[in-house]
């Protein structure tokens, strides 16, 4: 969680805590406090959320990782050296059976340069056997793709999630900044003649826009640490 969203989580969550130990006597302003606790709570979902999110893409991570270093340090060079033995006469058939290492770049150009090779291999399985290789390699190759693939798979939707999130995070905290200066207005009538209740508004109400830069934000806090009396 950035800073500004960690930050305008603890504002929306402290002035909703606010709110519902002083709730309003008049009914309308009853329900602009309930909107405040409502976006409070919308907060706490997102945070929930994004550490769900995160926890997926370190999932997929580790399945890529692992699978990924299981094609390489074990399954690829085997079905190299397969096929070096088995044309040894034939170099250009051979390297058929090799993953070049600029074919390892990028993930996409990977899983379809493997699969091409489970092709080849599948297709050559009876001259591949003949070499000494283990009937169960081709099943083996396919499964830690298929593997690799959806740890791919799983980062890209988190990512893609992530940043769905982070545009909610802005609406979101957009939303709350409204309604906090609405009842920042609201309390300065409410609250005139109650000094204390007022100082203790003001000590949870202070909440930076979403995408301030860092001057900004300590500008804010310069300002909100002033005195302030209604």
């Amino acid at each position: 969680m950035k800073k500004v969203q960690r930050v305008t989580l603890g504002t929306a969550s402290g002035a909703a805590n606010f709110v519902v130990q002083h709730p309003s006597p008049e009914p309308n302003v009853r329900a602009i406090e309930a909107r405040l606790v409502a976006r409070a709570e919308a907060f706490v979902a997102l945070t929930q959320a994004e550490v769900e999110i995160e926890a997926r893409k370190v999932a997929g991570q580790r399945l890529e990782q692992e699978a990924g270093q299981a094609l390489r340090s074990v399954y690829l060079p085997a079905v190299a050296a397969l096929a070096d033995a088995a044309w040894a006469a034939d170099r250009s058939r051979a390297r058929q059976f090799h993953v070049r290492k600029k074919d390892g770049r990028s993930r996409i150009v990977f899983i379809a340069t493997v699969g091409n090779l489970l092709d080849e291999v599948r297709g050559a399985e009876a001259e591949l056997l003949a070499e000494g290789m283990p009937p169960t390699l081709p099943a083996s190759l396919a499964a830690q793709l298929a593997q690799f693939s959806e740890g791919v798979e799983t980062i890209r939707r988190a990512r893609f999630e992530a940043a769905e999130l982070r545009v909610a995070y802005r609406q979101a905290a957009s939303a709350t900044v409204a309604v906090l200066r609405q009842l920042d207005a609201l309390y300065r009538l409410r609250f005139q003649d109650d000094p204390a209740a007022w100082a203790a508004w003001q000590s949870v109400r202070n909440i930076p826009w979403p995408g301030t830069t860092l001057r900004r934000e300590r500008r804010q806090a310069r300002r909100a640490a002033a005195p302030d009396a209604p």
